[in-house]
């Protein structure tokens, strides 16, 4: 069996950046990737038509306004028709089969509800924040009091962080980035996809808390890589903490 992708990169003032990412997903990826959907939220750097002349491949559906990103996602999604999702971040560099590791870790795996994989610096060090542990009370106090900073990846005071693992190795966790996300097109339909709510950020954060009191896992496979070129959609800063909360179901 053959399970089917689509793959979802929401653009926004990053022509030459998404341009290179969808290639390397292009070049790199096998019959499993049946259709590539970019939403462009109405850049004004030449994205939409950078991506239509070099990569045209691509089911490119150009916004008249900034939607933002959960929309924008939710939009690629409603007109997918395969199994599987892929969420991909436009700033990373794809130079081998993503889609190939996750999906096959998938089928293997069938309490998996969604699946991350391993984010790279431009310096070729692992980027931890591909996934995260679940934001609690605790970890925003700790946060707020700034003993997450001071004691990161303290497994009590940096929760978060998932302690002192270095991103080597299969494991359960509470979420997993946007940035790199395999997850089934039933379930999202289940789920109802992003919140809306969140115009950017954090919603991966709620649909990997939804995911997992639905009883599903978020799994990470480090075997999936790609190099985050900038980084910035995956950072954690206060402001999108008092984000995962003013929305929060704790």
């Amino acid at each position: 069996m053959t399970d089917t992708v689509t793959a979802i990169v929401v653009s926004y003032n990053t022509a030459d950046l998404t341009v290179e990412a969808l290639r390397g997903l292009h070049e790199h990826s096998g019959p499993k990737l049946v259709r590539t959907i970019v939403v462009d939220n109405a850049s004004d750097d030449g994205s939409a038509d950078a991506i239509a002349s070099n990569c045209p491949w691509v089911d490119l559906v150009r916004m008249q306004d900034n939607i933002g990103f959960a929309r924008a996602v939710n939009l690629a999604a409603a007109r997918a028709t395969t199994d599987h999702l892929l969420l991909l971040n436009p700033d990373v560099v794809v130079d081998s089969d993503i889609v190939d590791p996750l999906v096959d870790f998938a089928r293997r795996h069938p309490r998996g509800g969604l699946w991350g994989g391993r984010t790279l610096h431009p310096s070729g060090a692992v980027d931890p924040r591909s996934c995260w542990g679940l934001p609690s009370p605790w970890s925003t106090v700790c946060f707020a009091l700034g003993l997450s900073t001071l004691l990161k990846r303290n497994p009590v005071f940096d929760p978060e962080s998932l302690g002192r693992w270095n991103r080597d190795s299969e494991r359960e966790v509470g979420m997993v980035s946007g940035c790199l996300l395999l997850v089934r097109r039933d379930l999202w339909q289940q789920l109802g996809g992003f919140d809306e709510r969140y115009f950017m950020y954090m919603e991966d954060v709620d649909l990997g808390d939804r995911l997992g009191r639905a009883g599903w896992q978020n799994v990470y496979v480090p075997s999936a890589e790609v190099l985050h070129a900038k980084g910035h959609s995956t950072g954690r800063d206060p402001a999108r903490n008092l984000a995962a909360h003013h929305v929060s179901t704790y």
